[in-house]
């Protein structure tokens, strides 16, 4: 088996890896300046977050479109964390809850 990486998945690799590091700049820009700060000159924390997550979901896409994932078992992964992360009885290594849930739940 070659362990080289093709040029396309190197293309489709680079642009995961450029947007999860803006995704994580926007949540990283909410935290310290609040969600419906505005992040830049057009947008707030929140609707650059949403862009940002947005284009992160079409690189994951594209990735699929390609053959280098499953978009599929990308689906699956994320419907099994979320169930984890909404079951109240799974706890972190301090015994809270994995998330918190919205007061009034």
């Amino acid at each position: 088996m070659d362990a080289r990486v093709e040029p396309v998945a190197v293309y489709v690799l680079g642009l995961i890896a450029e947007e999860a590091g803006e995704v994580s700049q926007a949540a990283g820009q909410a935290l310290r300046f609040g969600l419906d700060t505005p992040a830049d000159q057009v947008l707030s924390a929140r609707q650059r977050l949403t862009k940002e997550l947005g284009d992160m979901f079409a690189a994951t896409h594209y990735a699929a479109m390609l053959g280098l994932i499953s978009i599929d078992e990308v689906h699956r992964i994320g419907h099994a964390k979320l169930g984890k992360l909404l079951d109240q009885s799974q706890k972190d290594n301090l015994g809270r809850p994995l998330a918190p849930l919205p007061e009034g739940s």
